[in-house]
């Protein structure tokens, strides 16, 4: 970078650097992350002055490249965060405060009550006959569409 080049940079980091330190602010919500934004932009518009320099207005070029250096690093850490969680060991249940309810529901599931519902399955005890589950739930003669019946009226795909 030519000496005039690097005058004409350190000029508008002068008089500019405030307007950016403001909207960074804006951006950020606090002082810290507003300073290293307002720095990074600063540093990204110094390697890239000769471009910048030619821009027709310059403090909108310089806010364009804050706003974009902030939600790149938004994102960064977003997808790192995402990384980490996805990478963690995720931690096994305790099977003892589960015991309890295990047992109340094997315990309900051969008692010989009805399981009704509309995805109510016949239970695996031998207690229960196809037929007494047809009673039960006031359907057939079990789960399921009898053979008897006449299929339906779809048409294969």
């Amino acid at each position: 970078m030519a000496d005039g080049e690097g005058a004409a940079f350190e000029a508008y980091a002068r008089t500019g650097q405030r307007r950016l330190y403001r909207t960074a602010y804006l951006l950020c919500g606090d002082v810290e992350g507003a300073r290293d934004l307002t720095q990074t932009t600063l540093a990204k518009l110094f390697q890239h002055w000769h471009r910048a320099s030619r821009a027709d207005n310059l403090d909108a070029y310089a806010k364009t490249v804050l706003v974009r250096t902030f939600v790149a690093e938004r994102r960064r850490t977003v997808r790192d965060l995402l990384a980490h969680n996805r990478n963690a060991p995720r931690p096994h249940p305790n099977p003892a405060p589960g015991a309890d309810l295990r047992v109340t529901l094997l315990s309900l599931s051969c008692s010989g009550t009805p399981c009704t519902g509309p995805h109510a399955r016949c239970p695996s005890s031998p207690t229960w006959s196809p037929a007494r589950y047809g009673r039960a739930t006031g359907g057939g003669p079990g789960p399921g569409r009898s053979r008897s019946r006449a299929p339906s009226s779809r048409s294969p795909p």
